[in-house]
């Protein structure tokens, strides 16, 4: 299926006091199961995209989305990149969920120089530096699991931790970063597990936990499998603590697991917007252009990336003439620097000197659950 959404700007807004149109594009999951992570970031967009919009527009040119729909998956990904690069008024991109999606349209993106602002994707692959106009906003594998794993040491006292992951590309670089944190920390991975990406039959993994005895169990895995295999591990009668990872960071993981999700912990690449300086303005603006929807972290992550490249369009046109993607490309580097440096738009919340993961319990079945860290 595809999805071509365009941000709707008021009829007062496509005026002649507009120097022209620019647009920049979005790729997300919007159908499958992962769909509800897709519009939960196209929201964040929008938003960032109306407030410029009232706002006189970026340089003087107002801006429109152009969004496709990748499915999470590295075929789709790669399909809906070529489509952003074939449109000659699309500058800049935002998007691409799934480590296996970015990855597979990075290759287009850097052959056509297109920039483009990763979010949510944690391959160490993609640049967190925004050189050559690729950026990746959010912490990567490695910084992530170590997070992951001083977390399990300091606050869960956890000696010997297990990692369980699917097959894909995601969950093994996520489980590969943190046997090599463990190592480096002293905190052992004692029992690895790998299980078929759709897979919700977790009999054979318990089995294994049983007899592992460990401090922890993480999980690299989506919302489905991570609420399942918590479900059965509480029903098999363990009570190990248990942390999923960043892709599981959704209301829909505490409703999988039901019951067993309470005392559960979980990763995110983003704070909650209720745990953010400004969150109650942003959760109230995001509802309006949301049609009533609560924002998760990942919305967060999607508005300061629309606003980082919202930025680097604006210093690309103060450069003279139309906004164009090289110009574009080559201020994005620029642009994280100001944001660093607290002298450039005034974003979500993210802290981009040092990427910190945020830790989350679910003290009972309420998302987002309480702020650990």
């Amino acid at each position: 299926m595809l999805v071509a959404l365009a941000a709707l700007v008021p009829a007062c807004e496509r005026s002649s006091s507009f120097k022209g149109l620019v647009k920049i594009g979005l790729v997300a999951p919007f159908s499958g199961r992962d769909y509800a992570r897709g519009y939960n970031v196209l929201y964040g967009v929008k938003l960032a995209l109306k407030e410029r919009n009232e706002h006189g527009g970026v340089g003087g040119y107002r801006v429109e989305l152009v969004a496709q729909d990748d499915h999470d998956e590295a075929d789709a990904g790669l399909l809906q990149a070529t489509k952003m690069v074939l449109d000659p008024s699309v500058v800049g991109v935002v998007g691409h969920a799934s480590s296996e999606s970015a990855l597979t349209a990075l290759q287009e993106y850097q052959r056509a120089g297109m920039p483009v602002v990763f979010t949510e994707a944690t391959s160490d692959r993609l640049d967190p530096r925004g050189d050559g106009g690729i950026l990746r906003l959010n912490a990567g594998d490695r910084l992530l699991t170590a997070q992951i794993l001083a977390f399990a040491r300091t606050r869960l006292a956890a000696k010997t931790v297990a990692v369980v992951s699917t097959d894909d590309l995601e969950g093994m670089a996520q489980a590969k970063a943190l046997a090599a944190a463990g190592t480096e920390m002293s905190l052992p991975v004692v029992l690895e597990r790998k299980v078929k990406r759709d897979s919700l039959d977790f009999a054979e993994v318990i089995r294994d936990l049983r007899v592992a005895n460990v401090g922890a169990v993480i999980f690299f895995g989506d919302f489905v499998q991570s609420g399942e295999l918590l479900s059965q591990i509480r029903a098999a009668g363990l009570q190990t603590p248990f942390i999923a990872g960043p892709t599981a960071a959704t209301p829909d993981f505490a409703k999988i697991a039901g019951n067993a999700a309470v005392g559960a912990y979980y990763a995110s690449l983003a704070p909650a917007p209720q745990d953010m300086v400004q969150g109650l303005r942003f959760i109230e603006n995001y509802r309006a252009v949301g049609y009533g929807r609560e924002p998760w972290g990942s919305a967060v992550l999607a508005y300061d990336a629309t606003n980082i490249l919202l930025k680097a369009i604006e210093h690309s046109i103060a450069g003279g003439g139309p906004p164009n993607r090289r110009s574009v490309a080559t201020a994005l580097p620029q642009t994280l620097v100001e944001e660093k440096a607290g002298t450039g738009v005034i974003l979500g919340g993210i802290d981009f000197l040092t990427n910190t993961v945020s830790i989350y319990r679910l003290s009972d079945l309420t998302f987002p659950g309480e702020k650990q860290n």
